[in-house]
């Protein structure tokens, strides 16, 4: 399915809003455009009519985060515009001079968001309980626009706390532009990692979600190589062992390669954002929130038995 907005109009003839979630959505979005337009009733159509245009349309691909999908196929070099919204780092290679990173907003951005077709009471400050809200939220554009969307429907009540983030899990309006909710988005990214990835995030969302250094990991391979099985006895468990093996060499010494393959896949789903310089690791405070939530309703990975 496909959206046509009027927007910029000056700058742009046509507006195209496709949901680029997955490569079902994607292709339908296309073949909607070519029947809209009469061209077909292909995706292929659909391609084909952008692609023969020489005029300044925009082709607006919304979540494409499915590392599964390739979105270059379905872009064309002639003519037109192409915007991605995308939490794939691996995207930003179709356009690398023109990708743009954006963690958070900035708060009057995101108080911008929390207030757009919101209605609060006169006696209401509206902007400066909306910086309140937005600080608590952590400028994140995600939970912001599901704040939003519970305020408009009034789901959620003026003064507002930490509890948006436990109402997110459940509540769905059917107003809000995104498919999913917060908590659902992550959980699905949640379900795509490898055992060994879901093992990793396990372990460090219940540190500190600032700075968690990786090279942790290298060291407790190196102490549990010095002490030796008979001397861990069954105070490791043998699940955390595996874990630990799962980068080591036939050596056994430490493979960085591997381990940063894990770092890379944790990282293409945005649960985790990476300091190479630093090797450190660092959780937003909502998405740490989120992974113990979901780990303790969740059969763990690591057993501690």
């Amino acid at each position: 399915m496909f959206v046509q907005l009027s927007l910029d109009e000056e700058r742009f003839t046509e507006v195209f809003f496709l949901d680029a979630s997955d490569q079902i959505s994607l292709e339908a979005g296309f073949k909607s455009i070519a029947q809209a337009k009469g061209v077909g009733e292909s995706f292929e159509d659909g391609l084909f009519y952008l692609e023969k245009r020489s005029d300044h349309w925009l082709l607006f691909l919304d979540n494409a985060d499915d590392p599964k999908l390739d979105p270059g196929q379905y872009i064309h070099r002639r003519h037109g515009n192409v915007l991605i919204t995308t939490r794939n780092p691996h995207n930003g290679d179709l356009a690398p001079d023109f990708q743009r990173q954006i963690d958070h907003l900035g708060q009057a951005d995101a108080t911008e968001l929390l207030l757009r077709g919101v209605y609060l009471p006169d006696s209401v400050d509206r902007v400066a309980h909306a910086a309140e809200i937005v600080e608590v939220l952590g400028f994140f554009a995600l939970v912001v626009n599901q704040a939003r969307a519970f305020l408009a429907k009034g789901i959620a009540h003026y003064p507002i706390t930490c509890d948006f983030t436990r109402a997110i899990p459940t509540q769905t309006p059917s107003t809000d532009s995104y498919k999913y909710t917060v908590y659902t988005i992550w959980s699905i990214s949640f379900d795509c990692l490898s055992k060994t990835a879901k093992t990793f995030l396990q372990i460090t969302c219940f540190m500190h979600h600032q700075s968690i250094p990786l090279f942790m990991f290298n060291y407790a391979h190196e102490s549990l190589s010095e002490l030796g099985t008979d001397d861990c006895g069954s105070s490791v468990p043998i699940s955390l062992t595996d874990f630990l093996s799962t980068f080591t060499t036939e050596e056994s010494t430490w493979n960085e390669f591997c381990y940063l393959q894990l770092i890379g896949e944790v990282r293409s789903f945005s649960l985790v954002e990476y300091d190479s310089l630093s090797q450190i690791i660092s959780f937003h405070p909502l998405v740490q929130q989120w992974a113990r939530h979901y780990s303790s309703a969740t059969s763990s990975v690591i057993d501690t038995t």
